[in-house]
């Protein structure tokens, strides 16, 4: 991110502010490069895993989150109670994504809205997604690298787009 854009910075106007992009799991191993874009919506906490099953899918978390929604909550509260109180992440219905495995785009068989809980223990405001996502073909013969699971979302409410990216190892399994 630009730190100048960050809503709490206060060094651009509104429509020029914007909130960070996530890279997970990065496999410092050797070179790679980081294709990133960022906006309007960020996609906190991405995390992709494979599902074990007899189910040829991965499952991806992550919860997005909106900085218009962001700066409404600091036009009118204190910093400290901004971020105790304020639900800037993004109800289900504006929210979509698109999911990308090694730059080959992958079918989202579900989308499941979560609501997360409060420290109390009791239902909150903030909503966390999970997608039920295709494997990618190569999967059971897959070796080197880990993948590039690339998740974009789009918030229809305010017209805002994010990324993340979440580099998952694949296993390795020996063919008898």
């Amino acid at each position: 991110m630009r730190v100048n854009e960050y809503p709490r910075m206060q060094q651009v106007a509104p429509q020029d502010m914007k909130l960070e992009f996530w890279a997970w799991n990065v496999i410092a191993e050797s070179d790679i490069t980081l294709n990133l874009s960022y906006g309007k919506l960020e996609l906190y906490g991405t995390t992709a895993f494979l599902e074990y099953g007899g189910r040829r899918e991965m499952l991806i978390y992550t919860r997005p989150m909106s900085v218009t929604k962001a700066i409404a909550y600091q036009n009118y509260m204190d910093k400290a109670d901004a971020e105790k109180h304020s639900i800037v992440t993004v109800e289900p219905q504006y929210m979509s994504f698109e999911v990308k495995v090694d730059g080959k785009p992958m079918k989202i068989y579900s989308t499941q809205p979560l609501t997360m809980k409060n420290q109390d223990g009791n239902p909150g405001n903030d909503t966390c997604y999970l997608l039920q996502v295709e494997l990618p073909a190569d999967i059971y013969n897959h070796t080197g690298r880990p993948y590039e699971v690339r998740v974009t979302g789009y918030n229809s409410q305010y017209d805002e787009r994010g990324e993340s990216v979440y580099y998952l190892e694949a296993p390795h399994y020996k063919h008898k």
